[in-house]
């Protein structure tokens, strides 16, 4: 094709295209940086609904700043079409990365790569729900994948890549005045949350708000994904994923870690409250500990669950399900005693309630402020344990801000929920 000036910048060829428009491999005067530049058509980008998607994404990619998170560069406007232009990533998307990975070794990603990426992803969506910033369509296709080299992309070394989240376009931001709720019905449908996909499909005009934790439902399924290779709750059309994700049924290998099916668990729970924040999840022993001390599941304690190789679960129903796993904490009192650490928590409030669609829990949440010397050990253990696990890849550390550390909510008992949650989340 022929070279487009567009200011500085200069549109070599076409590297990608989608519903949106093309994606050009960019250079700039005077730089030897490698960008790409989206290309979108003014006519339809400027359709009010179109404009305001992309008005919206512009924002707030303008205002934010993490290692994992896209980079914007500049926004050009021509007569005819805008140019987005971003920091260049060399591995295509996370489920193009995940399907010819599968090609050429005949596997889904095992645990120690979901582990690396996941890592990365949790980070750059705790420093989204820290800053009141809910991104409403995080799949593998919105996850983009940056190797350090040709010979690490060419055999899909992983453990060699960074990821950056993009298409801002469905983010918003929470506001109190609205209650730190969100209200529109929007996302990719095999990735929605229950409530979401619920409204979506009985059209329903008064629809439940919903919070940052529509993010961690996502965050849940594209866990699955990477672990068993296929979309957790698939179907033809709509209406058969939406049936799939009402019936609440997905399935693990049997292989698969205490900590994963916990970590999934964690994530994939009908109830919004029930489910980990990211800066649980960020605590939690399948992001924090080493692989090779993971445990095995026994066999022997789910009999009944097993078909084939696989296990299978039920989120709608698995509190029943997974209590064989920890039988002497099994009480339903265990439910009234867990601190919600939730990102909506009033600072100002030493308690708070909090409702459930399907029921009422009322749940007591003593606030503890740590001293900063406290705060700040947290904050050094997690840093120090990400350098070293990312040590040979030579990518970011983790970066948790300090400023940001108060929505911890105290590490003693944010440490408290994860290690005490109930046996839906612990195996």
């Amino acid at each position: 094709m022929t070279e487009v000036k567009v200011g500085k910048f200069t549109l070599k060829n076409i590297i990608g295209k989608g519903s949106f428009g093309e994606v050009f491999l960019a250079t700039k005067k005077g730089s030897n940086e490698l960008y790409a530049a989206k290309r979108l058509d003014r006519e339809y980008s400027e359709k009010p609904k179109n404009m305001k998607r992309l008005s919206n994404e512009i924002k707030i990619l303008g205002k934010i700043k993490h290692p994992y998170i896209i980079k914007l560069i500049e926004l050009k406007k021509t007569n005819n079409y805008y140019y987005i232009i971003t920091e260049l990533c060399n591995g295509g998307n996370l489920s193009y990365c995940l399907m010819k990975y599968i090609q050429l070794y005949q596997k889904p990603f095992p645990e120690e790569i979901v582990q690396y990426l996941m890592r990365q992803i949790v980070d750059a969506v705790y420093y989204l729900h820290s800053n009141k910033i809910i991104h409403r369509d995080l799949k593998l296709d919105n996850i983009l994948v940056n190797f350090l080299n040709d010979e690490d992309r060419n055999s899909l070394n992983m453990m060699r890549a960074v990821v950056k989240i993009i298409d801002f376009g469905f983010a918003r931001s929470l506001n109190p005045s609205d209650g730190n709720l969100a209200y529109t019905v929007l996302g990719t449908p095999n990735y929605m949350e229950p409530n979401i996909l619920r409204n979506m499909e009985t059209q329903t005009q008064n629809i439940d708000g919903y919070d940052e934790k529509a993010d961690i439902w996502s965050l849940g399924v594209l866990c699955h994904e990477m672990l068993v290779g296929h979309m957790t709750f698939d179907g033809k059309n709509r209406e058969e994923i939406y049936q799939k994700v009402k019936e609440g049924t997905y399935s693990l290998p049997l292989s698969s870690s205490k900590e994963a099916v916990s970590f999934i668990n964690g994530m994939v729970q009908n109830d919004p409250h029930m489910r980990l924040s990211a800066a649980e999840l960020l605590n939690h022993n399948f992001l924090v500990k080493d692989v090779r001390q993971f445990e095995s599941i026994d066999r022997n304690k789910i009999q009944g669950k097993i078909s084939g190789d696989q296990m299978n679960i039920n989120y709608i129903n698995n509190r029943t399900i997974w209590s064989i796993f920890n039988q002497e904490n099994n009480s339903q009192n265990d439910l009234k005693n867990i601190p919600n650490n939730n990102n909506n928590i009033n600072n100002n409030n030493n308690t708070i309630n909090q409702q459930s669609n399907q029921q009422v829990i009322q749940q007591q949440y003593i606030q503890q402020n740590q001293p900063n010397d406290q705060m700040a050990q947290q904050y050094n253990y997690h840093k120090h344990h990400f350098e070293h696990q990312l040590a040979s890849a030579s990518v970011p550390p983790i970066s948790i801000p300090m400023e940001n550390q108060e929505s911890f909510q105290g590490s003693q008992l944010m440490q408290q929920r994860v290690n005490q949650a109930p046996n839906s989340w612990v195996l």
